[in-house]
């Protein structure tokens, strides 16, 4: 349809514009009811909560973060499956639980052992920063921006840093690993003592929120496999002397959940471990940590 004004200066006659007009109101009105009437979309769902306050409480918080921080369509996301290549070039955004024992490196001698691929594991970290001072305080942005990574791997230290700088911040470094064309991945971190204020549920409740948030980015929950492995495996010590970072087996299990998750592969089989673990504990680990990571891959899914 061309309109009134273009068929007056065609000089189409006034009793076949009116014709015209009309025949477009089956398409004009439903249009218009549309974007009078739709619902705005809803920025997010929780998938999970210890408790209906919590919950609630979390879910107003991050609301009001996302108002300010809205993400991306899930259309410019890279996405990581299983029918994709897998990832070659990593970049890791972290602090000191991300380099103390090198979790990093760590995955990079998994995939090492296990294919026989020598990765580019690369990281950007600072000691005590959250999400908020790696993008205001170092590179990260120019690393993300100019490194053609496959993968970034962003990890956050809630107890040292808020909700709501936690949602503004993971929103702003998600936005520039996907403009960068790569895949980013939550490296969920633990509760310890020296911070109390949160715990390993609500860690949880807040990564699992803001994933959803941001179009549904993959979680490498670390904190939720360190809670089981401390109730079914008790003899070993996940944690450094000052009960904060990991011990090396502590970031050997970290690894582990990140490697399952990056490559979508079994870790079980994997021979290297760390010195002083056993073969028999190893084992237990990987299949721990396979089975744990396709257990929340069916909780994911159906919620």
């Amino acid at each position: 349809n061309m309109g009134l004004f273009g068929a007056l200066i065609l000089g189409t006659p006034p009793m076949t514009i009116s014709l015209r007009l009309l025949s477009s109101i089956h398409i004009i009105l439903p249009a218009l009811t549309f974007f009078v009437a739709a619902p705005p979309r809803a920025v997010f769902v929780s998938a999970w909560s210890p408790t209906p306050a919590t919950k609630s409480l979390l879910r107003n918080r991050i609301t009001r973060a996302f108002s300010t921080s809205v993400s991306r369509s899930s259309s410019s996301r890279a996405i990581m499956s299983a029918e994709s290549s897998p990832p070659s070039r990593i970049l890791f955004v972290g602090n000191s639980l991300t380099y103390v024992n090198n979790v990093d490196q760590w995955v990079k001698e998994l995939r090492l052992s296990s294919t026989g691929e020598s990765l580019q594991v690369d990281k950007c970290v600072k000691g005590g920063a959250s999400l908020k001072k790696l993008w205001q305080k170092t590179k990260a942005k120019k690393e993300i921006a100019n490194g053609a990574y496959h993968v970034v791997v962003l990890q956050e230290d809630l107890p040292e840093t808020t909700i709501e700088h936690f949602t503004s911040f993971c929103t702003k470094f998600v936005n520039a690993v996907r403009d960068a064309n790569a895949t980013p991945l939550l490296y969920q971190t633990w509760a310890y003592e020296r911070l109390p204020e949160m715990s390993n549920d609500f860690i949880t409740e807040a990564h699992k929120t803001v994933a959803k948030g941001l179009n549904g980015v993959e979680i490498a929950d670390v904190g939720s496999a360190r809670v089981r492995v401390e109730e079914t495996m008790p003899h070993l010590n996940l944690w450094s002397k000052d009960m904060e970072h990991p011990s090396e087996v502590g970031a050997y299990l970290a690894a582990l959940v990140i490697y399952k998750k990056l490559f979508k592969e079994p870790t079980l089989g994997i021979v290297h471990r760390p010195d002083g673990l056993l073969e028999e504990d190893a084992v237990v680990l990987q299949k721990m940590v396979d089975g744990f990571s396709h257990d929340h891959a069916a909780v994911e899914n159906s919620s």
